[in-house]
């Protein structure tokens, strides 16, 4: 008989209006691996903040002139930095999109106000090709730009799609926050998966010769036997 085999899973929350970080997801085995929460974007006066996609900048004009405000960093190997903002001519004033897992967000620079949410990645865990982890859409005047593919929040009050990690959007009061995460874990068909309370899941699926299952929120315990 196989001896039972626990490891620690965190779904991460995603971050709430205001600038506020999304929270880590992680799988706690032989080695750790943590999946950086998003980057909060920037208020009005605001620089976007670093995250596992970096979130946009706000737009503002300070008294000494400066009219740009910048997308926060990305975190290597998960996600891009977010856009930039800037406030000047009507035309072109505005914050910049969230990053995404494959994308930048779009800027508004002079010349150009399209600050779209940056594009997420494909992943076939399940068996079926899923993005994820796209950016919310940045707002230029009063619109909201589309949000990247992969659950990434736009057209002004959208939600970003549940459990993709995509980015929310910023549309004044209408605002909405980021998706939470989600983990997913696949394993030969040859052993059996079982969760602790706390943890919120679809139960064990079958694609081929393997098994996977799909956790969805909380923090606790996957256990092989």
């Amino acid at each position: 008989m196989r001896d039972a085999v626990g490891y620690s899973v965190t779904v991460g929350g995603g971050g709430a209006n205001g600038g506020i970080n999304g929270s880590d997801s992680s799988f706690a085995g032989t080695n750790t691996i943590t999946s950086t929460g998003g980057g909060g974007g920037g208020n009005t006066s605001q620089n976007g903040k670093t995250g596992g996609s970096g979130g946009g900048a706000g737009s503002y004009q300070d008294a000494g002139g400066t009219n740009t405000r910048t997308g926060g960093s990305g975190t290597a190997n998960q996600g891009q930095a977010g856009g930039n903002g800037r406030e000047t001519e009507n035309s072109f004033r505005g914050g910049g999109g969230g990053g995404g897992a494959s994308n930048s967000g779009g800027s508004t620079n002079a010349g150009n106000s399209n600050p779209t949410g940056g594009n997420g990645l494909a992943s076939s865990i399940t068996g079926t090709s899923t993005f994820r982890a796209g950016g919310g859409g940045g707002r230029v005047q009063n619109s909201t730009k589309a949000g990247g593919t992969g659950g990434g929040a736009g057209s002004n009050s959208s939600n970003a799609t549940a459990n993709t990690g995509g980015g929310g959007t910023s549309f004044g009061n209408n605002s909405t926050a980021g998706a939470s995460g989600v983990v997913i874990l696949r394993y030969p068909n040859t052993v059996t998966a079982s969760t602790s309370a706390g943890l919120t899941d679809g139960g064990e699926q079958t694609d081929g010769n393997d098994k996977y299952i799909v956790i969805t929120g909380g923090s606790g315990t996957v256990t092989w036997s």
